[in-house]
């Protein structure tokens, strides 16, 4: 109550005459004050170091340069070791030969955080270069330390992985400096800072422990947010600039294309993360993965959607006579105890929430009649789907906002016209018979149609 108290007097005392002045004063600095340039990335970094951190008088050269620790040394080689064994996959411009001396000069930054800001972020109109730097690292630094007193979680780098974005404050200093905020949306809602951000639930539901532990996601996606936006000469990500980033020596390189798959377009979930060939960035315009969410929010619960499949799963299985045709049978009652070749048909979403369970109720509905026990089992061909839907977060084959239509949608329209038109006698024991032959060659020589996924024959039951 007193900081907005005297915020409100601050205000209150400010006059035309001081706005005036504030202008004034402005105009000439813009005009007049000359922006410090880095001179190169180990100048940088130096200076970074030295601003930021507090050193021992004895752990600085005659130079001017910090003298390391043995143990920051012994993290400097094993990052050299990993980036020249694994030259190949990492940027061209990075002088692996020389690995060793460029993570010590700007140790304990990772040579891409620091470098990120010369290559791609220093032509941007409103960055404050040298000074806009050391503003937005201590922000870093401190969370970072922060973050490691926590969790008891401690990097052996700072690394553009790390950046704090579900930091508000971080943030807005980062798009200060970017001239904007117009990627508030896509950051919080991909990368993080809202609840159940992207990369962040993807990182909680991974199966892979190395990349939970590494918070893989997340890094990838902020590695491709400060590489991809600033840039005035190259405005993306490469898939060598990400390994490069985010890599360290436990970990297995190979873990960056996965977390990107799925992170990005196709497949990914990310909604404002696009992807160009092997180039990444973050978007103003939602891509498919967010129209398609929207969309099947949209639709969610409409009982249209479920008639119109249904209505379309039994236009597909025609009216050939001869044959008995069941749909969607919720009890075994629903299918007559008669000696006459049935098409059982499960409804889609019941064969795609829980195959077990869908296999049990017609195992039990083969057996049973009711209350009573099933007389002409073998005379039951039943049919289910692939699927229900596709997998959560992606999209369909043909871009129904539903499911693509089940396997059977996609049989021979003449394959009902082959099936036998006489009824069937009661069947031999063990289930065999000529519809079992039947199933088994075909109907004429023809192949036995893809959707005749399940049978009624007992223990003899095709696989």
């Amino acid at each position: 109550m007193s900081s907005a108290a005297s915020a409100s007097t601050r205000a209150a005392a400010t006059t035309a005459e001081d706005v005036d002045d504030y202008r004034r004063f402005a105009k000439m600095l813009n005009r007049l004050g000359q922006a410090v340039m880095m001179s190169a990335d180990t100048d940088t970094a130096e200076i970074i170091r030295r601003r930021l951190f507090e050193w021992d008088a004895r752990a600085i050269d005659q130079q001017g340069r910090v003298i390391l620790p043995r143990e920051a040394i012994d993290t400097c080689q094993a990052y050299a070791a990993w980036a020249q064994a694994n030259r190949g996959l990492l940027p061209g411009d990075f002088a692996a030969d020389n690995a060793l001396e460029e993570f010590k000069a700007t140790y304990p930054f990772h040579p891409a955080l620091i470098s990120v800001f010369r290559r791609k972020w220093q032509g941007l109109p409103s960055f404050q270069r040298t000074r806009g730097i050391l503003r937005l690292l201590a922000m870093w630094v401190s969370r970072v330390h922060e973050d490691a007193y926590k969790s008891a979680r401690h990097d052996p780098l700072i690394g553009l992985g790390t950046a704090p974005l579900d930091d508000s404050w971080f943030r807005s200093a980062v798009f200060k400096q970017l001239g904007n905020d117009e990627l508030e949306a896509a950051v919080t809602t991909d990368i993080a800072g809202v609840r159940n951000a992207h990369a962040v639930r993807l990182d909680a539901e991974t199966s892979s422990e190395a990349i939970r532990r590494a918070r893989l996601h997340r890094q990838v996606a902020t590695t491709i947010f400060f590489e991809s936006n600033g840039g005035q000469t190259q405005s993306h990500a490469t898939i060598p600039e990400i390994r490069f980033a985010v890599g360290e020596p436990d970990l297995d390189i190979s873990n960056v294309e996965t977390a990107l798959e799925a992170l990005a377009p196709p497949d990914g979930a990310c909604f404002y993360l696009d992807a160009r060939g092997t180039h990444y960035f973050f978007s103003l315009t939602p891509n498919l993965t967010k129209v398609f969410a929207d969309r099947k929010a949209a639709l969610s619960g409409d009982p249209r959607i479920e008639e119109a499949v249904r209505a379309e799963i039994q236009r597909q299985f025609g009216t050939a006579g001869g044959v008995n045709r069941v749909f969607f049978p919720a009890q075994s009652g629903d299918i007559p105890n008669q000696p006459v070749l049935t098409i059982a048909v499960l409804p889609p979403e019941q064969a795609g929430h829980d195959r077990d369970a869908a296999y049990r109720q017609i195992q039990k509905m083969t057996q049973e009649h009711g209350n009573s026990a099933r007389t002409y089992k073998s005379a039951i061909i039943w049919a289910m789907a692939d699927a229900a839907a596709p997998p959560s977060g992606k999209r369909s084959p043909r871009g129904s906002a539903t499911a693509s239509w089940p396997t059977w949608a996609r049989r021979p329209a003449a394959a009902m016209s082959r099936l036998p038109s006489s009824g069937l006698s009661t069947p031999t024991s063990g289930g065999g018979g000529w519809g079992r032959d039947w199933l088994r060659e075909g109907a004429q020589g023809a192949p036995i149609p893809e959707w005749l996924c399940r049978t009624g024959l007992g223990k003899s039951a095709l696989p």
